[in-house]
């Protein structure tokens, strides 16, 4: 917010109802997850193991990762990971 100049206020309520997100952990979840679907996209992540790309976008832990991604996909990792 500081960097944007606005009130904390301003900027959740824009990703909150602007952009449709519950709350910013939702927000910042769905971006990192993007990031790891394309990252299983790449072949040279074909071996990379799934907690490594978790906290290479910043989840501390798998579990997390793991519901997240459910919840955002409808998958688990291993399964769209396998399908695409």
């Amino acid at each position: 917010a500081s960097k944007l100049g606005c009130a904390e206020h301003h900027l959740r309520a824009l990703i909150n109802q602007g952009l449709g997100y519950r709350n910013f952990s939702t927000f910042i979840n769905h971006n990192r997850i993007e990031w790891v679907k394309k990252a299983f996209a790449e072949p040279d992540n074909a071996r990379t193991p799934i907690l490594t790309l978790a906290l290479e976008v910043g989840f501390s832990s798998i579990a997390p990762f793991n519901r997240a991604f459910l919840k955002e996909t409808g998958q688990t990792p291993s399964q769209y990971r396998d399908s695409n």
